[in-house]
């Protein structure tokens, strides 16, 4: 029986990263042989140019500060990352029910969203005990992937498609601890 699990875990593994690699290759752009990089000398930003006119004032009245501004502590919280992580659980009730779990881990930097990684999980109550699927996706400044996600027990398989290199991702977990 363990075998047949293990043969079936296995199966349905390959299966999900043959078709993430075939939909690679089937919808993926036709790549040049090198890509230009942001740091190539040759590599140039594209430029829109939108010129707006705003007049300028006629006045400047300097208003004194009520209280000392540290510059400096400004510009730390300003240029440091915040990393907000957001759980949210549901629950189906009946026999055939389950529990689904959303994780929204949020990176702040500058004012702007950084980046944004989102981590689904469904587990039905027959699988409750060891088994769960799930579907990942993470995505930031230059990054953009989806996974679909099988644990058993301890372990975790992925398997995806990142969207930005045009390439299937794959990858093997294995809890630690939980909490």
């Amino acid at each position: 029986m363990i075998r047949f699990k293990w043969l079936a875990i296995s199966l349905a593994f390959l299966t999900t990263f043959a078709v993430a690699f075939a939909l690679g290759r089937c919808t993926g752009a036709k790549v040049p042989a090198r890509l230009p990089s942001r740091y190539d000398p040759q590599y140039t930003l594209p430029v829109t140019v939108d010129t707006k006119y705003v007049p300028m004032p006629r006045d400047t009245v300097r208003i004194e500060v009520p209280a000392e501004i540290d510059t400096t502590a400004i510009l730390a919280e300003y240029f440091s990352k915040h990393i907000y992580r957001d759980t949210l659980r549901a629950s189906a009730p009946g026999k055939l029910g389950g529990s689904a779990e959303a994780i929204v881990v949020d990176t702040i930097a500058q004012n702007v969203i950084a980046g944004r990684s989102v981590r689904l999980t469904f587990t039905p109550n027959r699988l409750a005990t060891v088994n769960s699927v799930g579907v990942l996706s993470t995505f930031g400044l230059n990054h953009m992937a989806i996974m679909a996600e099988y644990r058993y027990d301890r372990w975790a398989f992925y398997a995806g498609y990142n969207f930005t290199e045009h390439a299937p991702l794959a990858g093997v977990g294995y809890r630690l601890f939980r909490w």
